[in-house]
């Protein structure tokens, strides 16, 4: 008989917004679990005021597994309120093992794991961390009680489990620097890809090379939203100064963002308009068009919610078979890097050095084949879905052995 695994999710404190990279993260652990033969639950806790609401989150979440919404007050309050949901939290989960009798309870919030009831604790669990949720909150100004909770919430996360995972080995020092050495079954599993969805990126980097007219470019792609901390008048600034050097150099932004304001940009910098390009792309599409580029810019600042992230693009330049130029604060990016060579790290945005950068370029295109295949090759060993269903599943068995001897 197949066993049963619970991923409890908490969409209370989160927006609704359709596809955010939480449910993403979980809908890919959700099918990692069922490719390896087990059944999958999916309990999604919600706010009890968004049940209208609900409908959006709804469809998107029940792609893969089976899916179980219920109802709470918010879990992550401090006071009578904060209680009440954990309590329904409690309930809700003595009742959905009443119903199913699941053999692994996956967290994917450090507090859910706080509204455990002992009568099911002999589970095997397992935590999951997605980021360094205490620094992130008291950068929001979070008040030293919640703060507190949040940090006892996370440390019995951390120390109890019978295993943990980790987007990063960034995270898994912070928390284990914070807290001590936590559970010895660990595991990192970034965001990151599944190759199948690269599967034909030379096929596809030379088709859509040709639709675009841009066969005899040197490409910089960024992927992603336009916002202020993903340090998008940086990325302009460094493409156009690197077009002064080689007038080869085409920037292309996949974004679905309102491009307006970066097009002017470009444009103040002098960049002539044949020299860039906007595309809007759905999530199907995507592996068809990135592998156009030759290289990917991946900047982030230093703060302690970026030094620990793990930015999906990483590992989809990477299956792209394109190099990053990245600075040493977006996860484990400035490590791959270091380990592989697919990648150039700028170490101060306030004084990169171009001429630098430029040689690393015509270094890359001198042997593209080359680096392509490795880049690849990187993606599938350090950043890919398929990596991290093998370190998963080999954790778990380790766990249930050790049971068993006990």
């Amino acid at each position: 008989m197949s066993k049963k695994v619970l991923l409890v999710a908490d969409l209370s404190t989160l927006s609704q917004q359709k596809n955010n990279g939480y449910t993403h993260r979980i809908l890919n652990i959700s099918k990692v679990y069922r490719d390896n033969g087990y059944v999958v639950y999916n309990l999604w806790f919600y706010r009890i005021q968004n049940t209208f609401g609900l409908k959006k989150s709804y469809l998107y979440c029940c792609k893969v597994g089976n899916n179980i919404f219920l109802p709470i007050l918010p879990l992550f309050r401090s006071g009578f309120f904060g209680y009440i949901g954990r309590w329904m939290a409690k309930m809700w989960l003595l009742l959905v093992d009443n119903l199913i009798h699941f053999d692994i309870i996956q967290f994917e919030n450090v507090y859910i794991y706080s509204c455990l009831p002992k009568r099911i604790s002999n589970k095997i669990k397992i935590s999951d961390f997605h980021g360094d949720v205490v620094s992130e909150m008291k950068v929001n100004g979070l008040n030293k009680r919640k703060s507190d909770q949040l940090n006892g919430d996370e440390k019995s996360a951390f120390v109890n489990s019978d295993g943990i995972v980790t987007v990063s080995a960034s995270l898994k020092n912070v928390l284990t620097k914070r807290h001590g050495l936590g559970s010895l079954n660990h595991i990192i599993a970034p965001c990151g890809v599944s190759m199948s969805r690269f599967e034909n990126v030379k096929k596809d980097r030379r088709e859509s090379r040709s639709h675009l007219g841009i066969e005899n470019k040197i490409v910089f792609v960024y992927l992603g939203g336009l916002y202020k901390w993903q340090l998008i008048e940086e990325t302009v600034s460094i493409f156009a100064n690197i077009y002064k050097f080689e007038k080869r150099s085409y920037l292309l932004i996949i974004t679905n963002s309102n491009v307006k304001d970066c097009k002017k940009k470009l444009q103040d910098f002098g960049v002539d308009k044949k020299n860039y390009g906007f595309l809007s792309l759905s999530g199907e599409e995507v592996p068809m068009y990135l592998p156009v580029g030759d290289f990917g810019f991946l900047l982030r600042e230093n703060n302690p919610v970026n030094v620990v992230s793990s930015p999906t693009k990483t590992g989809e330049y990477l299956a792209s078979g394109m190099p990053i130029i990245t600075t040493k604060y977006a996860g484990d990016a400035s490590e791959i890097i270091s380990k592989s060579g697919c990648g150039y790290i700028i170490n101060d945005l306030s004084g990169v050095n171009y001429e630098e950068i430029i040689r690393y370029v015509e270094k890359i295109n001198l042997k593209r084949e080359y680096w392509f295949e490795r880049c690849i090759e990187s993606a599938r060993n350090y950043q890919s879905w398929e990596h991290s269903s093998k370190a998963l599943m080999t954790m778990i068995k380790k766990i249930t052995d050790s049971d068993q001897i006990n």
